[in-house]
């Protein structure tokens, strides 16, 4: 694979192969980071009062709230219900979601780590998939209208080893073409208002990003073609010893998450039921309702939204994907499911509520 060079928020690195610098850059980011680790996890985004009880499970998310979490959020609110509390803390990215789980402060993290448990291997195990990759490349076409226009530029993405990152490798691949800079730059709403503001002309952004660029007034951005991809998109994942350990916590987590995933694909518009609930997500979604129930319906009408949490077909297709994109430096044959993903959480969790 052609190198180039990647910068993360600005920041810039030297060019480098997609496998090459994780272990030293893992290295330097706990380093730089832990302090900062804590302040988030003590601190998340949504604070919590005296009187809750202390969480069972941790989820810290690379991200911020959005659309994108109510399946996870209402998950966590149902599990409370069970006796089962879970906390979500928003941090500024991926990499610090990891770090975090890596290094104790949090037990579960969503992405796709597959890069880092390969290079690295990190004690970390995926066990169940939110949803299959849905980002769309957007260009303004005052700059840019195929992907031959791409070759040359810089590209826009949300982090190291991420789905949109290995999308916009593997298109390049297709293309014959190569961009001039890799930039991380987590959150899909943050490269879309870079996008509207015009400091960039070319990214990669969700589905509820992509509907807002579209429907701008300039009318000036659009998509480019891709293929359809069924690997993941989000998954959630965890440290293999709180996995272990925990595994009737996880396991009532999943079937919540399941059963939510499951109201949502028989109904698109319990997105608002369910928001309205359990009081999760208003500060991102109020006066929203519309655009909320578009992006689920568009999700659930091209089965985006597993009923079965990526059973039994999740693990080989994101193996597959994230080779051809080069994300893993590695041929498929000689990759085991069982090297990145934990598959009791979600076997247990089907066990209960059966397979649809």
């Amino acid at each position: 694979m052609p190198s180039i060079d990647r910068t993360l928020n600005g920041q810039s690195r030297h060019a480098i192969h997609p496998p090459a610098c994780v272990n030293s850059m893992f290295l330097i980011r706990i380093f730089c980071c832990l302090s900062l680790l804590t302040s988030f996890i003590s601190q998340p985004l949504y604070a919590k009062e005296a009187t809750e009880p202390t969480p069972d499970i941790r989820i810290a998310i690379g991200d911020i709230p959005g659309f994108d979490t109510l399946i996870v959020e209402a998950a966590a609110a149902r599990a409370a219900e069970r006796n089962v509390h879970v906390s979500i803390s928003y941090l500024q990215s991926e990499d610090l979601a990891t770090q975090a789980i890596i290094n104790g402060l949090a037990d579960v993290g969503i992405g796709t780590p597959y890069a880092l448990i390969h290079n690295t291997r990190a004690p970390l195990r995926l066990f169940y998939q939110l949803n299959s990759l849905r980002f769309f490349p957007v260009v303004d076409t005052q700059h840019y209208n195929d992907w031959k226009d791409l070759d040359g530029v810089p590209m826009y993405t949300h982090g190291e080893g991420s789905g949109t990152e290995a999308i916009m490798m593997l298109m390049a691949r297709e293309h014959d073409i190569q961009y001039s800079a890799m930039h991380y730059v987590p959150g899909s709403g943050v490269r879309a208002k870079a996008m509207i503001k015009g400091r960039i002309h070319a990214t990669i952004v969700d589905t509820e990003r992509r509907n807002k660029l579209l429907s701008h007034p300039s009318g000036k951005f659009k998509t480019l073609p891709t293929p359809t991809i069924s690997a993941s998109d989000e998954a959630l994942y965890g440290h293999l010893d709180f996995l272990h350990t925990q595994h009737a916590k996880i396991s009532i987590l999943v079937e919540e998450l399941i059963q939510v995933s499951r109201m949502i694909n028989r109904e698109p518009n319990a997105v608002v039921e369910l928001r309205d609930k359990y009081n999760i997500l208003h500060q991102s979604t109020d006066n929203k309702e519309s655009a909320l129930i578009q992006m689920y319906e568009e999700l659930v009408s091209v089965d985006a939204i597993p009923n079965n949490g990526g059973y039994p077909t999740a693990s080989a297709a994101d193996l597959k994907f994230f080779t051809a994109s080069g994300t893993l430096n590695e041929n498929l044959e000689q990759l085991k499911d069982t090297d990145f993903w934990e598959f009791s959480p979600l076997t247990n969790a089907l066990g209960t509520v059966g397979i649809q």
